[in-house]
């Protein structure tokens, strides 16, 4: 869904029929895929839930540790570091163990420390996962201290293989909005191998060859 003017976000979105839209809105598309396009899409959602419980499994290990520490009077120089939050130290703590370069990165049989497969998918993949698990975590603590509205909202759980319906999202290059959203069901996966366009802010995002 382009907008009227391509190359600002001045002015008016237009659908594809040019009917002009007074506010962003979404469609779903369901698209005919191949087995091989099937299974990137499925190993970018894992890929996705991976690193968002990687991020949620840290966290969740790092406070009751600085909390015992505090409790046992450890002092506060000794004590375990507190992590950030922020989807840029999420995305940046990731990076750096994907490819090896922290002491807890994965080691493989052969010696080499780092995810294997981080090349099979999309870099951008991991990188809005860390934003997701990141956005997690601030509405639960705005919600725990009354800053946010609505009901209440508990520690974000891990994400499920079984529980949830597979997604991945990818970073548009040059469209404002948050990017194209894929959800993907075991019957009818809603994408191709130019990711569907599910908001009328975003563009399809080329599938890598």
């Amino acid at each position: 869904m382009p907008w009227a003017n391509k190359n600002s976000r001045e002015g008016p979105l237009v659908s594809e029929t040019g009917v002009e839209l007074s506010r962003p809105v979404a469609f779903k598309y369901a698209l005919d895929l191949t087995a091989e396009q099937s299974q990137g899409l499925f190993r970018c959602a894992g890929a996705r839930r991976f690193a968002y419980n990687h991020h949620i499994g840290r966290v969740k290990d790092n406070l009751p540790a600085r909390a015992a520490e505090k409790q046992a009077g450890t002092p506060r120089d000794q004590m375990t570091l507190a992590l950030s939050w922020s989807s840029v130290s999420f995305i940046n703590e990731f990076n750096a163990w994907k490819t090896g370069q922290l002491d807890y990165s994965l080691l493989a049989e052969d010696g080499t420390k780092g995810l294997a497969w981080r090349g099979e998918v999309p870099a951008d993949v991991f990188e809005c996962a860390s934003v997701d698990a990141a956005t997690a975590l601030k509405n639960y603590s705005s919600s725990a201290i009354g800053a946010r509205a609505g009901v209440k909202v508990g520690f974000p759980g891990s994400a499920a293989k079984h529980r949830q319906i597979p997604r991945a999202r990818l970073r548009p290059g040059t469209a404002p909005g948050s990017g194209p959203r894929c959800a993907l069901s075991a019957l009818r996966p809603c994408t191709s191998r130019s990711w569907a366009t599910c908001a009328c802010t975003a563009v399809a995002a080329r599938w890598p060859k």
